[in-house]
This record gives C-alpha cells, sequence and structure tokens, in this order.
C-alpha cells in the first residue's frame, strides 16, 4: 500500500518535468542529477526546503529543527529513505558515503570491477527516475494496471523494489 500522501495534479506536472531533467542523456552521469526531483517531492510532502547545508545533518535534526511534524509513520519512513537518496544523489554526508562504498564492494566481488564515481552517480540518477516513475505510471514493468503508489508517495517497502530493480 502507497502512503497517505496523494499528489495533485500541478504537483504531478512538476515530478514530470524534474524526471525528464534527470533521465536526460547529458545529465546521466552527473552527480546530483535526481536533487532537483528528489527535494521538490521532499518539499510538497513536508514543506520543507532541504537546502544544501541542511545535507549535512541526520534526518533527525531536520525533522526536530523544523517542529518535527506530526505524520503517519509510513510516510515519515518513506520520507527518510528520500532524505538519504538526496544524500547518496549528491554525494554528500555518511549515509551517501555508506552506500556508495558498499556499491563499489558489491562491484568488486561480484566480478564486476570498480566502479567510478560517475557510475555511481549514474546509478543513484537511474533510481531518482525509477522514484519518479513508481508516482507517475499506473502500469508497472510487467504492463499490468496494478502499480500502488501511482499519484502517490511510494510507501518504504514500494520505494525498496523499484529501488532494488533500478539499477
Amino acid at each position: 500500500m502507497p502512503t497517505s500522501f496523494q499528489f495533485n495534479s500541478t504537483q504531478l506536472a512538476e515530478i514530470q518535468r524534474l524526471r525528464g531533467i534527470a533521465a536526460d542523456p547529458a545529465n546521466k552521469q552527473l552527480a546530483g542529477g535526481g536533487v532537483a526531483l528528489y527535494s521538490y517531492i521532499f518539499k510538497a510532502v513536508t514543506g520543507i526546503d532541504v537546502t544544501q547545508s541542511m545535507l549535512s545533518s541526520p534526518i533527525d535534526t531536520v525533522w526536530q529543527a523544523n517542529g518535527n511534524a506530526p505524520m503517519p509513520d509510513e510516510n515519515r519512513r518513506a520520507l527518510t529513505w528520500l532524505y538519504g537518496a538526496l544524500q547518496v544523489n549528491q554525494s554528500v554526508g555518511a549515509f551517501s558515503q555508506v552506500i556508495r562504498e558498499y556499491n563499489i564492494r558489491q562491484g568488486e566481488l561480484r566480478g564486476m570491477g570498480t566502479f567510478s564515481q560517475s557510475k555511481l552517480d549514474e546509478a543513484s540518477n537511474a533510481v531518482a527516475v525509477r522514484f519518479a516513475d513508481s508516482i507517475l505510471n499506473r502500469k508497472l514493468e510487467n504492463g499490468i494496471d496494478d502499480n500502488p503508489s501511482y499519484l502517490h508517495l511510494p510507501s518504504i517497502q514500494e520505494i525498496g523494489n523499484t529501488d532494488l530493480n533500478g539499477v
């Protein structure tokens, strides 16, 4: 099940526009190609404008600085992932370092060599595009109209399913 947050038509149009930027071949291997998309969605759901200086702080600090606004737990978990994705996409913070190092090691262990920063950025941007697709597309990859996240902020379980398949 998706979270309780449903995007309106104006927000969906902006998500579509920002998805196009993240998917643009010119931005494919650039660090931060999905930042505008992630930032917009975070702000649309929370009202919090994530600044570059905030990204070095843990999400708990962001929640506390913004009054620890009450929201359903499933929304908070999805937004925590989204904040981490912002950090990873810009290669900022400890969470990003852990995720990027883990992926480098996985590539080496699986005989794929050592991933370059541009390859990690490309993978991170692909996750951003897939995240937007999970909001914008009624159909999943199997072609059946069964996307539970359609028009909603995906749940953490749904994010995990698309994130893991994204790269």
